[in-house]
């Protein structure tokens, strides 16, 4: 019986890039970030609800950077870091180490697709409720707010 092998994640950052979540690739991890995804997800609780294996947006960006180096290993996670240039940006490459990893750890496609949902419904509201935060009235400046430069 042949294994089909698990098919790359492609992720459109600053042009369609294919990364996979490997042996090699989480090697890369924790020699870069000190992270060992699989050693994080074999201390979670069956039990228990799933805690998020990488929480940062740091830890996003290592993990997006090691996997993308299944298809070039010259990537960095300085060059990653630049390519994510806004909130969206970011939002696809945690999607894309989400779905990386989900088809490390066998998850089906229909797991995949319900975990894609919920982390875009996540993303809006945290989106709206950042939007409503940034656009809603700032805080009145008094001369006592400002302080003048001395100079020297």
């Amino acid at each position: 019986m042949s294994r089909k092998l698990v098919p790359p994640v492609e992720v459109d950052l600053d042009r369609p890039r294919q990364a996979k979540c490997t042996m090699a690739t989480l090697d890369t991890l924790k020699e870069w970030a000190g992270l060992d995804l699989l050693a994080t997800a074999q201390q979670q609780d069956p039990e228990a609800e799933p805690k998020p294996l990488l929480g940062s947006p740091q830890e996003i960006i290592a993990a997006l950077a090691a996997f993308l180096t299944y298809e070039d290993e010259s990537i960095t996670p300085r060059e990653v870091k630049q390519m994510i240039d806004s909130a969206e940006s970011l939002m696809v490459a945690s999607q894309a180490v989400m779905e990386c990893v989900s088809r490390f750890f066998g998850a089906s496609d229909a797991q995949i697709e319900a975990n894609r949902k919920t982390a875009a419904e996540t993303w809006a509201a945290a989106q709206s409720q950042l939007t409503s935060m940034v656009s809603g009235p700032l805080p009145a400046m008094t001369s006592e707010s400002v302080t003048p430069n001395s100079g020297g």
